[in-house]
């Protein structure tokens, strides 16, 4: 409305045909305007001085512009009547610029010899299509100016025509939705006026002095009762599914040997695990010292397990450390660096000193007051049955936090089949703190908090030992 635009598509359309046009005549405009100049510039050569006679003289210049003013009048005006006018005043005026051109020219010949008279007439034609030209390209220039500015104003509405159909869309729908849902309850209201007529009031409403008995009590007790069982029922269903000596009841019931003693997980080189770990090592060497024969020079400790990575090595430095903070002379023969366990001599020996090749240990041994002998995993070799009735004490380690497999099993029970004096016992590694306390007593840290989960763990909630 603010364009004064009716039909916005078909009026563009109409304007861009009118510039297409416009650029069109304009174009063959130019073309007769350049060719009449170039036929002008060939014909005043020709002439020479004669054109000279009319550019100069006044009444002939007069009558040119004369010319041009009717030309742009015709171009300009729509009116029939006055076109036709006009177009009798151009014939006129050419009728009486010839006339003048007759007068005024003075010699018969061109320099070349060609008559003048009809050059003359020639570039009297072409200098009246020239203006004809001239005029009609300037009112050319003057419609594509105004067409420009019909273009201009267009051009805003283009942009913002879309997104006002968005919104009127928008809204459309909108008002149509809101319409649509306001008749459906007028549907669902009336259809309840319909149906609920023939309803009857039996009992009136009252409000109750006394909430209802329910059962909710009882249905949270029962729900309490289900879910402890249920709880209990997948403690004991993965106590039973667990094959991890984790303890020492879980380790006794799965390798039926006893367990000895057991070292911790160390996790750190805090003060506490320092301390933890002094406290497992002294209590793994007294239990030790607790099997050597006191009669013997030389008691000799046994160390396998039955595969590899199960902490055999730190079992052994573990051992050596405590002998010799007690002044002992501890030795430790490695079976990766010490014998070689693919030999006949290693299969059939009575004691270490049978296999054990080693020429530092073998100067070593004479002085040692205890020799700790590290085999290699029973899965990768044989162990020497005849050693094992002669050391001191067996010490199989086992990994608290792996698996125990019946392959496990059949190795360890194959081996004890030989042991005659008992003497072969369990080491648990890579145990959790707990587990160790149970044998040598609570850790640190001492807090209270640690203290009652220490009593709670061995079942002693009234210790009050401090």
């Amino acid at each position: 409305m603010d364009n004064s635009i009716i039909n916005y598509q078909e009026q563009t359309r109409m304007v861009a045909e009118r510039s297409r046009d416009l650029d069109t005549s304009i174009e063959q405009v130019m073309r007769e305007r350049d060719g009449a100049e170039q036929r002008l510039q060939i014909l005043e050569d020709k002439l020479g001085h004669t054109t000279e006679l009319y550019t100069q003289n006044a009444t002939f210049v007069n009558q040119i512009n004369s010319l041009n003013k009717l030309y742009t009048q015709a171009y300009r005006n729509d009116s029939t009547k006055v076109a036709g006018q006009l177009d009798h005043q151009i014939s006129q005026e050419t009728d009486k610029l010839k006339k003048l051109s007759k007068e005024i020219t003075a010699s018969r010949y061109s320099k070349e010899g060609i008559a003048n008279d009809a050059m003359v007439a020639e570039w009297l034609n072409v200098l009246l299509i020239k203006s004809k030209s001239d005029a009609e390209l300037q009112i050319l220039y003057d419609c594509k100016a105004e067409l420009d500015k019909e273009l201009k104003r267009f051009s805003p509405i283009g942009s913002s025509i879309k997104k006002q159909e968005r919104e009127i869309n928008f809204a459309e729908r909108n008002y149509l939705s809101n319409l649509q849902a306001l008749n459906e309850a007028k549907l669902r209201q009336k259809n309840l006026q319909l149906t609920s007529a023939t309803f009857k009031v039996l009992t009136p409403p009252a409000v109750a002095l006394y909430p209802e008995s329910t059962k909710t009590k009882l249905f949270a007790m029962i729900a309490f009762v289900l879910v402890l069982f249920l709880v209990c029922g997948v403690v004991l269903f993965a106590e039973t599914l667990n094959r991890k000596p984790y303890d020492k009841w879980a380790a006794q019931k799965l390798i039926d040997l006893p367990v000895l003693a057991a070292y911790p997980r160390l996790k750190d080189n805090s003060e506490n695990s320092v301390l933890c770990g002094n406290i497992a090592k002294r209590f793994l060497g007294n239990v030790t010292m607790n099997h050597f024969d006191r009669n013997q020079t030389v008691n000799i400790i046994n160390v396998f397990s039955v595969s590899k990575g199960e902490g055999n090595s730190l079992v052994c430095e573990v051992l050596k450390d405590y002998f010799e903070t007690i002044d002992a002379k501890p030795l430790i023969v490695d079976w990766e660096k010490d014998f070689n366990h693919d030999t006949k001599y290693y299969l059939l020996a009575n004691s270490i000193y049978d296999f054990c090749v080693n020429e530092d240990n073998m100067e070593l041994m004479p002085e040692a007051n205890v020799i700790i002998v590290e085999y290699p995993p029973l899965n990768m070799a044989t162990f020497p049955i005849r050693v094992l009735n002669t050391s001191a004490l067996n010490l199989l380690v086992v990994d608290a936090s792996k698996d125990w497999t019946g392959m496990n099993s059949l190795l360890v029970n194959e081996l004890r089949r030989f042991a005659e004096n008992g003497n072969m016992m369990v080491v648990l590694n890579n145990s959790d703190m707990d587990t160790v306390g149970s044998f040598t007593g609570m850790l640190p840290p001492f807090t209270k908090l640690h203290k009652l989960r220490y009593a709670l763990w061995n079942l002693g909630a009234n210790d009050r030992e401090k």
